[in-house]
């Protein structure tokens, strides 16, 4: 029997056919079969015509001289023109292995109508067997006629027919009909003889799939990785089903063994790399997905999965290229566009950005994924309106995807909706980075306390010095007291600043006093502020809140003040660290030449790390004097930092640490941000020039986004008019 795909052409054997019986009349056949296989084998195709004519009438029952009689067809004409004339002698001759050879050489010929219609005559001849109804039953699913083909296999089944490949092209039909729960019905009896049947559990995988039984779908393809551990479809799809369940974990083992065996396979190459970005090591993923690119570099998966990790690793201008290569190999993948929009994004080219991301949702409106990226984007550009109805349509269709609420929490809070931004951010803890700390006590819903409350820093120590504005109206809530857990190196400052509060550093495990029992409840920092601050008029504004040491703060003003000759001092800090928007919200210090150059002003370095060969650069380039104080390492002990702080007339910054402690100490501080919204600047309620949380600072913000030097010019000419004193 031919199969469906087309035509066999391979050379036929030499040898007389194997004729049942020793007649003379068998005898005859045989000769002249192999004299028609002659013919054939030596290109003369008029010859073995005629002489497979012949047999085929005479024994028209031998599939194999129909077979042969196609392939001559099929040498001597186009195989559109071979079909045709197959079929005509194949209906003259009312023969079964006829028209089903003529089907086949239809289908090959792309005829599907004729080819169905010889099938069908086959199917009804005398005879027909299992394979006439096999071949029938694909033509008809190649002709998207589901229904019909399930008919026949049913009738087929009556019949006694249904063998595996009956059963194989039964289950197909139904899948492809709508209907996956009896196709799973039909190839059970397949599996239950051989479990690791692979076209078998292929269907029946494509089936649960259909249907949404991941945990049916999850055993099935254990099954047949149990039955077949070396089967390479099976492994991949479960790792397909680990990965897309966000069980990147699971699937990590299974893609290591197939990558081991296929080291150089693109497909295994990219997954790999994805999984390990989904589990944070981004850094082990980035040669795999590097090496599956070159491997496959017209492979839009390998582009993308190179494009996301780069994006993840914040190199955002190398992520560009692979995503815009992806969004031209396939520009149906919405997930392309989305990556490309937000590397765009991520290199404040805004202006750029939106019409990608706007493209992706324009070709996929019902993509989550989409709706989201695109409604950050809409307030980073400050359209907070559009922004919340974007995220409106993004949650609709995933309400609880805690990334999108928490995204949204942003939006909630520049429009001055706090009530329902501090909620969403309380969505954070659902995320996958979410740091809990291990402590036994219930969370704290806002009302009184029978006892202690335990508050926690689960942020960075900006957002640590910031939440810390919000305890002592905590303690005014909450009469036993409050005891704090921080980052070790702000111990020494809150305990000075807040002696009622018992302070401890953090430590793991957690510190004893913590587990007191007369602690009721606990609640990390940040949440404090969905009942501390409900609305933009319970912001207290108070001038400081952080007390500095005195003494050393004395000490450091004198030193710095007898370097200035009597002038200000002005402390500058200009990069942040932070892993996502550090290089964002950084200006390095050869572009602050329009501040440094201001005559009379002596300024100091409140830069962490080690800045002293970048500040005498800068000094040289601009004739500006700059202490790089060596005392003063704010990573080593952040209580003489916010001395040093507190020493300076005034702090130009941009957004890290120093503009935080500043605030906090109540220190005046002029603030630079980026477009974009200041990047969380903070928590998006700082409006014009001042923010509630520190009412010392006042803002600069850039006209364009990623251009520094209009703000800096006009910082510069600030501080020329104004000269602290």
């Amino acid at each position: 029997m031919l199969g469906t795909a087309g035509m066999d052409n391979s050379e036929p054997r030499d040898a007389a056919l194997d004729l049942p019986g020793g007649t003379s009349s068998d005898q005859s056949v045989a000769a002249l079969a192999a004299a028609a296989t002659r013919a054939l084998k030596a290109g003369d195709q008029d010859t073995a015509i005629r002489s497979f004519l012949t047999l085929v009438a005479a024994r028209p029952e031998r599939a194999e001289f129909w077979r042969r009689l196609g392939i001559a067809h099929s040498r001597k004409y186009q195989i559109a023109e071979a079909a045709r004339r197959m079929g005509e002698i194949a209906t003259a001759a009312g023969h079964v292995p006829g028209l089903a050879v003529a089907a086949q050489m239809a289908a090959q010929a792309r005829d599907l109508p004729a080819a169905v219609g010889l099938a069908e005559r086959a199917v009804a001849g005398a005879g027909a067997g299992e394979a006439e109804f096999v071949l029938l039953c694909r033509l008809l699913r190649q002709s998207r006629r589901h229904a019909q083909a399930v008919a026949v296999a049913e009738a087929a089944d009556r019949r006694g027919l249904a063998g595996a490949d009956l059963r194989l092209a039964w289950a197909e039909a139904l899948l492809h009909a709508g209907r996956p729960e009896q196709a799973v019905t039909v190839v059970a009896a397949l599996l239950a003889a051989a479990p690791g049947l692979a076209p078998a559990r292929k269907i029946e995988n494509d089936a649960l799939q259909r249907l949404g039984d991941v945990p049916r779908e999850e055993a099935a393809l254990r099954a047949w990785i149990t039955a077949d551990p070396a089967t390479v479809p099976g492994r991949v799809r479960l790792a397909h089903l680990l990965v897309g369940g966000d069980r990147p974990a699971a699937a990590a083992p299974i893609l290591f063994r197939l990558l081991r065996e296929h080291p150089d396979d693109g497909q295994y190459l990219t997954l790999t790399a994805m999984v390990l970005h989904a589990l944070g090591r981004e850094r082990r993923a980035l040669p795999l997905a590097r090496r599956a690119v070159e491997i496959l570099p017209d492979s839009a998966q390998a582009q993308l999965a190179l494009a996301t990790i780069l994006t993840r690793l914040g190199r955002y201008e190398e992520a560009e290229a692979p995503a815009r290569r992806a969004v031209e190999l396939a520009p149906e993948i919405v997930a392309a566009r989305t990556m490309l929009a937000l590397s765009l994004q991520r290199q404040n080219r805004f202006g750029e950005a939106e019409p990608a991301a706007e493209q992706a949702v324009a070709m996929k409106p019902d993509d989550a994924d989409a709706l989201a990226n695109l409604a950050t984007l809409q307030w980073m550009l400050e359209r907070y309106p559009e922004s919340l109805a974007t995220f409106e349509r993004a949650l609709a269709l995933r309400p609880a995807d805690a990334e999108v609420r928490f995204n949204r929490a942003l939006a909630h809070l520049a429009t001055g909706d706090l009530a329902r931004g501090w909620d969403d951010l309380g969505w954070r803890w659902k995320r996958q980075k979410a740091k809990w700390r291990p402590f036994p006590q219930p969370w704290w819903q806002g009302g009184p306390v029978d006892g202690r409350i335990l508050v926690w820093g689960d942020q960075g120590v900006g957002d640590e010095v910031l939440a810390a504005g919000l305890l002592a109206d905590l303690e005014r809530l909450v009469p036993a007291g409050v005891a704090l857990e921080c980052e070790r190196r702000l111990v020494p400052l809150i305990r000075r600043s807040m002696p009622t509060i018992a302070v401890h550093g953090r430590v793991d495990p957690v510190a004893p006093e913590l587990l007191a029992p007369d602690i009721a409840c606990q609640v990390p920092a940040v949440d404090l502020a969905r009942y501390l601050r409900p609305d933009m008029a319970a912001f207290p504004g108070r001038s400081r809140y952080l007390e500095a040491d005195p003494e050393a703060t004395r000490r450091l003003r004198a030193r710095y003040r007898a370097a200035a000759g009597g002038g200000p001092v002005v402390g500058i800090s200009w990069r942040s660290t932070n892993p996502r928007f550090g290089a964002r919200k950084s200006f390095e210090l050869p572009g602050w030449a329009p501040i440094l150059r201001v005559p009379g002003i002596h300024f100091v370095s409140l830069q962490y790390g080690d800045v002293e060969a970048e500040a005498a650069a800068a000094a040289a380039a601009t004739g500006a004097r700059i202490t790089v104080d060596a005392e003063v390492d704010s990573l080593l002990d952040l209580d003489l930092y916010a001395a040093q702080i507190a020493a300076m007339d005034l702090v130009i910054t941009v957004s890290n640490t120093a503009a935080h402690m500043a605030g906090a100490l109540g220190a005046p501080t002029w603030l630079m941000l980026p477009r974009g919204n200041g990047l969380l600047w903070y928590w998006l309620l700082c409006k014009g020039e001042r923010c509630p949380w520190y009412p010392s600072i006042r803002v600069f913000r850039q006209e364009r986004a990623g251009d520094w030097s209009g703000m800096v010019r006009q910082v510069g000419q600030v501080l020329a008019a104004r000269r602290p004193a």
